[in-house]
Formats: C-alpha cells, structure tokens, sequence
C-alpha cells in the first residue's frame, strides 16, 4: 500500500477476519492450492518500500542495494529472454544502484555488466542472459 489503507478479507469471510493494510505494508499469501484459498491473518503482512515495489508501475525499477538473484527475477517475471545465474556466488553479490526500464534488456545487461565480477553473454537464438563470475 503506497497511501491509505486497504481492507483484505478472504472470500465468504466476515469483516472480522479482515487485516488491514496501512502505508508501506503489504500481504504475503501463500497458494495452496488451486481450489482452496488461503487463510490470511496480521502475521501474514510484512513491511515494504511500497513507492519503490510499486515503481514498476512508471516503467522504471530502482535496485539500490539488491542482489543479482533479486534484480534477475524481477527481469525474468517481465520478459521473453530469460536470465540464468550460472554461478550461484553471482546471484548473491549486492548491486550498488541500478534503474533498469523494465521493457529493456539492454539497459538490464549494461546493469549487470557494470558490476565488478559478474560478466553477462547474451544468446540471441535461445533469448538467454547467462550470469557467470568473471
């Protein structure tokens, strides 16, 4: 929630059962299923940069000291060409800044690739990153 406060209740519940979302909160539910829907409850809310989870929104995400491994999946939820960690000490080192638009792949790989250590090889035919250490 970026402003305001917003009421979550489960489906068929009573108001009762409800958590409310205030600014800079957001609610984690856990599928578990298909058919059934899951409970909710305060422990479930959990604290959030909400103008920076929701900067997306603008075309733009900011990853000021994110990791590789979190900068690549927010990449491969909003693209064709995928990127792989091929070596798991990548996927952990810390970005210092980053502002990526989110329909570029190129602004992505010169991200990545103005990190020290880590070294990206595009593979156009299998629309592939592959992220090693250098």
């Amino acid at each position: 929630v970026e402003e305001g406060v917003v009421k979550v209740i489960r489906h068929g519940e009573q108001d009762s059962a409800a958590v409310m979302l205030k600014q800079n909160e957001q609610l984690y539910v856990a599928s578990l299923s298909t058919v059934e829907i899951p409970r909710i409850s305060e422990e479930d809310k959990i604290p959030v940069d909400a103008k920076a989870a929701l900067e997306w929104t603008t075309g733009w995400v900011n990853f000021d000291g994110a990791t590789v491994g979190e900068m690549v999946k927010q990449f491969n939820r909003r693209h064709n060409t995928q990127a792989r960690i091929e070596d798991p000490a990548v996927a952990d080192k810390q970005l210092r800044y980053a502002r990526v638009r989110v329909d570029s792949i190129d602004l992505f790989r010169e991200a990545i690739d103005n990190e020290k250590g880590v070294a990206v090889i595009e593979d156009r035919e299998h629309k592939t990153l592959r992220l090693l250490s250098e």
